[in-house]
């Protein structure tokens, strides 16, 4: 967009005005235009501000506009309400950021929201407005440290991992806690209660008792007479005891058992014939 001096535009402007009966102030109606901001060159939109000093760069170019003699000192940044004034279902807000044009100088993109491009000039209105309906408009920081920002918070973000559990290996049962704290979890075997002798079967008494035993218990004894009955009797004798010992399988101790003691044997004596003899 090709400037002219200050001096060039405002009697342009004035003459403009006078021509389209527009004022060149923030309220008025008549014919506005569009212009292409977003065609300006990546260099030019950092080094080459609009009238209001603003970079373009800064700026949101599809809702932006220049209004034909501004005043600079005053209205720059001025927030305002655009309608199609044979249409007014359609309007659009655009923030005054530079001069120029003819009433309106709108973006391209918001031009075409109120009429068709292939127009290139239609009817509308404008005033003032809340600044809020313009909001993100203007970024106060410029665009490539805008970008650096959102890169340091995408790779601040990326790096944060979540904490990985590592859950240990549970405690060996029968372990102490020393050993079951010291102990390298991947190394460590599963530990085997001894099994308590209470738990198990009783065990039989395999006691063994070595001992002779007496014939007089295991034989019979025959019924004598009297003429047999003078004979004495031989009584068996038991052979010497033996010690005898009792082994329990269950314990490696020997308990000494007494033997059984025996009853001496007994001699049976003849009965006495007492015959008395007559006279």
């Amino acid at each position: 967009m090709v400037r002219l001096s200050q001096q060039t535009a405002s009697w342009a402007s004035l003459a403009l005005a006078l021509v389209h009966g527009v004022s060149g102030s923030l309220t008025g109606s008549g014919d506005v235009t569009y212009n292409d901001y977003e065609a300006i060159s990546e260099a030019d939109r950092a080094t080459n501000p609009p009238s209001c000093g603003m970079p373009y760069a800064q700026l949101d170019l599809s809702r932006i506009t220049a209004v034909e003699a501004m005043d600079t000192a005053t209205d720059c940044g001025t927030c305002l309400k655009v309608t199609n004034t044979g249409d007014t279902s359609k309007t659009i807000y655009v923030l005054a950021v530079d001069t120029g044009g003819q009433g309106l100088d709108l973006s391209e993109p918001a031009f075409s929201q109120l009429f068709p491009l292939t127009d290139g000039m239609g009817s509308a209105e404008w005033s003032p407005v809340d600044s809020s309906y313009c909001a993100g408009i203007w970024n106060t920081g410029s665009a490539a440290a805008s970008s650096a920002s959102t890169v340091a918070q995408d790779s601040s973000f990326s790096s944060v991992q979540a904490p990985y559990s590592t859950s240990s290996a549970p405690p060996v049962i029968g372990h102490d806690a020393q050993s079951s704290t010291d102990a390298d979890p991947s190394s460590t075997t599963e530990y085997v209660p001894p099994v308590s002798t209470a738990d198990t079967a009783p065990v039989a008494d395999t006691t063994v008792e070595e001992a002779t035993v007496s014939t007089a218990d295991t034989t019979p004894v025959a019924a004598t007479t009297s003429d047999e009955a003078s004979a004495p009797t031989e009584q068996p004798t038991s052979s010497a005891p033996s010690m005898v010992y009792s082994t329990n399988a269950a314990s490696t101790e020997s308990v000494y058992v007494p033997p059984m003691e025996t009853a001496p044997a007994q001699t049976t004596e003849p009965p006495v014939s007492r015959c008395r003899m007559r006279d």
